[in-house]
């Protein structure tokens, strides 16, 4: 005779699995926002940048862009205020592409010109990435 509990095995492992999963989430996010949190407190940006792309590529990877577009943006905000034009750049190709998943094109356009000016700006040669993202998005349109 077979029980309910064989039948139910699977579902009760996919069940701890997705409850592992999301406690390995929260402890990987605790991290990095912990992480974020004391550089910040120290003033240094190179780190709280690290932190905020690191959360970011973790949501983009869950294809959950609205809230990777959050941490873009904060990492964004923090390139700015350190005055680092090249991690400027970064999180400017990086929510370019962000919005793209979105369909906001425009927005996206937007987004990779200001990093193609800014690495323009400081003499850095453009990624080949750069250039077909760029024109990916003007052909979305």
């Amino acid at each position: 005779l077979e029980g309910p509990s064989q039948g139910g095995g699977t579902q009760d492992e996919e069940e701890n699995q997705a409850g592992l999963a999301s406690y390995e989430t929260l402890q990987f996010l605790k991290a990095r926002l912990t992480e974020a949190e004391v550089a910040n407190r120290h003033a240094q940006h190179d780190s709280v940048f690290t932190s905020y792309m690191e959360i970011a590529k973790h949501y983009q990877g869950q294809q959950d862009y609205k809230t990777a577009i959050y941490f873009l943006t904060k990492a964004l905000d923090v390139a700015r205020l350190a005055g680092d034009v090249v991690r400027e750049a970064e999180a400017n190709q990086s929510l370019g592409l962000a919005q793209e998943k979105l369909g906001n094109i425009r927005s996206a356009i937007e987004y990779h010109e200001t990093h193609r000016d800014l690495l323009m700006q400081t003499g850095t040669e453009l990624p080949p990435d750069s250039g077909r993202h760029l024109i990916g998005a003007y052909k979305a349109m």
